[in-house]
C-alpha cells in the first residue's frame, strides 16, 4: 500500500539537476577533476515512467588551463530518455540505460571514418561536436563519441528527492581536433563518489521556461 500510495504521489513535472563526476588524465598536468552539471526536465508518469529532456549541460573543469563548452545545438540534439522508475517505500531508482553521443550502435568508434559515426548535430563534422577554449591559445573544436551509463538512487528530500549517481559505463574518444594538442583521448576514471543529483517539482513546461546555465 505505501508502495502505491508513493507512486501516485511521485507524478507530475520536475526539475532534474545532476552533477556526474569524473577525472580526466592530461599530459602533463596528470589527473585533472571534472563535473558535467545537467539541468532537464523529467515527467513523472502514472505508470511509473521517467522521460527526461536535457535543457542545458555545463562542464566545469578543474583544469588550469583549459576550458570545455558545449555549444546549444550539441545539447538539443540529445535524446529523449525513457526509463523505468523502480519504487520503493521511501527511494526509488532508475538505470538511465545505456547514452551514446556520436555515434549508433555497436562498440565505440576509434576513427571518425568507422561505420557507426554519425553527425550528431548535423554541423557536418564527425561525431559530437565540442569547443575547448585554452588559455592564451584560443577556442578549437573537438569532434568526439561518447558511451555512458547512469543509475540514479533517490531518498525522499522535502517535497522532492536527492540522492546518488552511480556511473557503469564511462568511455570517450577523440576523432578529430582543430589543434594538434587536443587529438589524444586521455584516460577516463569515474567519481562516483563526487556526483549527486537534486529532483524536484517544477511549474516548468518546457526548456525555454529554465534559466541559461551560465558558460
Amino acid at each position: 500500500m505505501i508502495a502505491l500510495l508513493l507512486a501516485s504521489a511521485f507524478g507530475g513535472q520536475f526539475l532534474l539537476e545532476m552533477d556526474t563526476a569524473s577525472d580526466a588524465k592530461v599530459p602533463v598536468l596528470g589527473w585533472q577533476k571534472s563535473v558535467t552539471h545537467t539541468l532537464a526536465l523529467v515527467e513523472l508518469t502514472e505508470d511509473n515512467e521517467w522521460v527526461q529532456t536535457v535543457c542545458d549541460v555545463e562542464v566545469r573543469d578543474k583544469a588550469p588551463l583549459a576550458r570545455t563548452i558545449l555549444p546549444d545545438a550539441f545539447v538539443s540534439s540529445l535524446p529523449v530518455i525513457r526509463a523505468k522508475i523502480a519504487l520503493g517505500e521511501d527511494h526509488f531508482e532508475v538505470d538511465l540505460g545505456v547514452s551514446r553521443v556520436g555515434f549508433t550502435e555497436g562498440p565505440i568508434p576509434e576513427t571518425a571514418d568507422a561505420p557507426n559515426v554519425i553527425d550528431h548535430e548535423g554541423d557536418g563534422r564527425p561525431g559530437a561536436t565540442v569547443q575547448v577554449m585554452i588559455i592564451g591559445f584560443g577556442t578549437y573544436g573537438l569532434d568526439v563519441v561518447q558511451e555512458s551509463r547512469a543509475v540514479l538512487h533517490g531518498k525522499r528530500d522535502g517535497d522532492g528527492w536527492s540522492g546518488t549517481l552511480e556511473t557503469q559505463l564511462l568511455a570517450q574518444r577523440v576523432l578529430s581536433a582543430d589543434h594538434r594538442l587536443l587529438a589524444g583521448s586521455p584516460e577516463l576514471r569515474t567519481a562516483d563518489e563526487r556526483s549527486s543529483f537534486t529532483l524536484h517539482p517544477t511549474t516548468a513546461k518546457s526548456c525555454a521556461d529554465l534559466p541559461k546555465l551560465e558558460t
